[in-house]
């Protein structure tokens, strides 16, 4: 802990928030750590959620299998009773009487009646699901013979009669009677005859199947269908028993045949894992209906743990993080300590024996800033006394007082001569006031106010020697007047409109000078409507204007401008040009807004 104290990473922290460098190790390294831990996590989470639904998928389809199978053992059961009772010659003989020729001492027919009750009773008592069997004679005025109830007076014969009206081409089938609470299946007799006369029936109750389905302890099936086509046979809710599934509000959307294993489905609000098997023995389905509540509570106490592990783990991993992070960044904090250093004559000592590349590199650095602020300071000496040098060369190779004496000593000559003042002596008058304005200026910088009124008196010469050549407008932004540019940057322009825009022209021409803000930067833009120049041309000389070097005597005034303003503001600013042939020329001049400095200090 004291190394860490040492190492104050809390203003490090506090001074440099999310750019530090310490912080960007520790974040870096949580998550490296901390994202894989996350992902295994989901993974293991997701795996386990998977492998308990399938679990309770599996138990379910095993327990919807072996009740699937024991309906079938049932079905078949009830099959063999059929065909034995559709086959036997008692039954046929039953089916010959009728109530014309029927006589309570004909003993063959009490016999044949006596003989088949024998029988149903033997297979109702043995047979562990058959609640009744009954055999319908459509010759027959008393219809039915039963083993459970009288078959003069069985109330439920219409019902049986309807059946075989109904599926008289059948052979076989089956049908529910909700009143009786049983699931009959029908066998037409005489079995190998076309015309059939009567009925075999075999009734189960649906109770039994109901102590089938309740045998599975591992859990509670909510639901049970058995359908036959669409058609529902079984439900505990016998309400619904005969009636199609798509007529219930819930199963509405189910495709029986596309249902998958392990699929799933809400019924009011509450979700159930849903199962289809299809009978081995006839047309059935059985659908099984589980909740998913079982399932959801295990994986619910499965997340709680690996919320709580995973909780410790990042807290565990930010302690870690933190510590290397701290130890990856103690050779940069050993660094910035060098670099804020401010006496770098005081070099450390290095003993031989606690000396390592971090050592070796740290002496390096401190010799390499040593040299660095050294030659900084000599090449800003160097630079300042080069942009002064150059700037004033470019200014002028003659001795400005020189030339400013004789042509005040010409101007009064001239007047000497013709007694009084006329446009030479206005000339040269004008003349002379550029060359004091050059040398009254302090420094080599200007405001562009002095500048306009340094280009008003050369225009006013120009004029004089181009008379109605040309006229001059002006549109100066009053916030630019007191920005600061090298000196004699707008009349080298200017001249360079006159000789090289209008003079080749044979119309009256228009020198525009106007001054504008444009985001950080002041715009000054000389536009004329001369003879402009060749896209080629204006091009080449836009490409040469970002060169240092003059390579050609055409437009050097603008180049020297050019040269004079990257070496005050940057490379930032500068001239560029925009011409036309025959429609003119626009050159731009661009410095900074807050050029509004003292022009001693350049």
């Amino acid at each position: 802990m004291g190394k860490i104290k040492n190492l104050n990473i809390w203003k490090y922290i506090k001074e440099y928030r999310f750019n530090s460098i310490l912080v960007k190790y520790f974040i870096t390294i949580n998550l490296f750590i901390t994202f894989p831990l996350f992902l295994a996590l989901f993974i293991a989470f997701n795996h386990l959620n998977n492998i308990y639904k399938d679990q309770i998928m599996n138990a379910n389809l095993a327990a919807l299998s072996r009740t699937k199978d024991s309906i079938d053992m049932i079905s078949r059961q009830v099959e063999t009773t059929l065909l034995s009772l559709a086959t036997d010659l008692e039954v046929e003989n039953i089916l010959r009487f009728n109530s014309r020729n029927y006589d309570e001492k004909n003993s063959d027919m009490l016999k044949s009646i006596n003989n088949i009750e024998k029988v149903i009773n033997t297979y109702v008592y043995y047979g562990d699901f058959i609640n009744s069997i009954c055999i319908y004679s459509e010759k027959s005025d008393y219809k039915i013979v039963t083993s459970n109830m009288s078959y003069i007076d069985w109330k439920y014969s219409d019902t049986l009669e309807k059946e075989f009206h109904k599926n008289i081409s059948k052979s076989y089938w089956t049908s529910v009677i909700p009143e009786k609470n049983t699931i009959s299946f029908f066998r037409a007799i005489p079995l190998y005859s076309t015309e059939k006369s009567g009925v075999v029936v075999v009734s189960i109750d649906i109770d039994s199947f109901n102590k089938l389905i309740n045998q599975n302890k591992e859990f509670t099936i909510e639901n049970f269908y058995i359908l036959n086509d669409d058609s529902i046979i079984f439900n505990k809710d016998t309400k619904l028993l005969n009636k199609n599934i798509s007529s219930i509000k819930a199963l509405q959307e189910i495709n029986i045949s596309n249902l998958g294993r392990g699929s799933t489905i809400t019924i009011d609000g509450k979700e159930y894992f849903i199962n289809n098997i299809k009978s081995n023995y006839n047309d059935w389905n059985f659908i099984s209906l589980i909740s998913t509540k079982d399932n959801k509570l295990r994986v619910n106490r499965i997340r709680d743990i690996m919320i709580g592990f995973l909780i410790f783990s990042i807290s565990l991993v930010l302690i870690i993080s933190f510590l290397i992070a701290v130890k990856l960044f103690t050779p940069i904090e050993e660094m910035v300590r060098i670099l804020e250093k401010k006496n770098y004559d005081v070099m450390p000592i290095y003993s031989k024996s606690n000396i390592n590349e971090l050592k070796i590199i740290s002496r390096g650095l401190e010799n390499s800033i040593s040299d660095v602020q050294y030659l900084k300071k000599e090449l800003n000496n160097r630079m300042r006394l080069l942009k002064k040098a150059r700037s004033i060369a470019l200014q002028s190779q003659i001795n400005s007082h020189f030339l400013f004496n004789t042509l005040e000593n010409i101007k009064w000559k001239v007047m000497e001569f013709t007694n009084g003042e006329n446009e030479g002596s206005h000339m040269i008058s004008n003349l002379s006031k550029l060359l004091r304005i050059s040398l009254n200026t302090k420094g080599y910088m200007n405001t562009l106010k002095n500048e306009i009124e340094h280009v008003k008196i050369y225009l006013e010469i120009q004029k004089i020697r181009y008379e109605n050549k040309f006229e001059v407008l002006y549109d100066i932004h009053e916030e630019t007047l007191e920005s600061m540019l090298p000196k004699i940057t707008l009349q080298p322009i200017v001249e360079n409109a006159i000789y090289h825009g209008i003079k080749p022209t044979n119309k009256k021409c228009t020198l525009a000078i106007r001054s504008f803000l444009l985001e950080d930067k002041i715009l000054i833009e000389i536009n004329d409507d001369g003879a402009g120049m060749q896209e080629e041309d204006c091009r080449s000389i836009n490409k040469e204007l970002q060169t240092e070097y003059i390579k050609e005597e055409n437009h050097i005034g603008i180049k020297n401008v050019n040269q004079r303003i990257k070496l005050s503001f940057g490379e930032d600013y500068g001239i560029e040009i925009k011409s036309k042939i025959n429609i003119g020329t626009s050159i731009i001049i661009s410095i900074p807004s807050d050029s509004k400095i003292n022009s001693n200090e350049i």
